[in-house]
């Protein structure tokens, strides 16, 4: 929180994740893909779709999106990328 800036509350970045439903161009957008992990399935109003993995997305140039948008505010990003259930089940093999 900051005096100067009283009515700031947070910072919305578009896409969270990749567009795969409206295909095309529509993929260029997204801070993050999906992985190959299907990690659960989900139901929301009688209809089931699968939870998957979040893989990071990286700009023309290169730089990691999540971590240029942590940057700008001061942060970093810790990722969890192979911390899932289905990471854990194919180390066990």
């Amino acid at each position: 929180s900051d005096p100067r800036y009283p009515f700031f509350m947070g910072y919305n970045f578009f896409e969270f994740t990749r567009r795969y439903d409206k295909g095309g161009s529509e993929e260029e957008f997204g801070m993050f893909a999906y992985g190959e992990c299907a990690i659960s399935d989900m139901n929301q109003s009688g209809k089931l779709y699968t939870v998957w993995d979040l893989a990071p997305v990286r700009d023309r140039a290169g730089d990691d999106l999540a971590q240029a948008v942590a940057s700008a505010y001061g942060g970093a990003v810790q990722p969890t990328f192979g911390a899932g259930p289905c990471f854990q089940s194919q180390a066990r093999r």
